[in-house]
C-alpha cells in the first residue's frame, strides 16, 4: 500500500495522473465456510500506518 501510495503522489505531481482518488482502506475477502464450504465475504480494515518502518524491522 506505501508503494502504491507513493507512486499515485508522484504520477499526480508530475500532471500523468488528474484527479485520482486515493485507495480505500477496506479490503474485502472471500474465504470458504469450513461447515457449507461457501465462500464467505469479510471486509477487513487495513490502514497505510500498519506496516512498521524497515530501520524497526532491521533492529528487531
Amino acid at each position: 500500500m506505501h508503494q502504491h501510495l507513493a507512486v499515485l503522489e508522484r504520477l499526480q505531481r508530475h500532471g500523468r495522473v488528474a484527479g485520482a482518488a486515493a485507495p480505500g482502506d477496506t479490503l474485502r475477502l472471500h474465504r470458504r465456510d469450513g461447515v457449507s464450504g461457501e465462500f464467505v465475504s469479510e471486509s477487513v480494515a487495513v490502514a497505510p500506518g500498519e506496516r512498521p518502518p524497515m530501520r524497526e524491522v532491521r533492529g528487531g
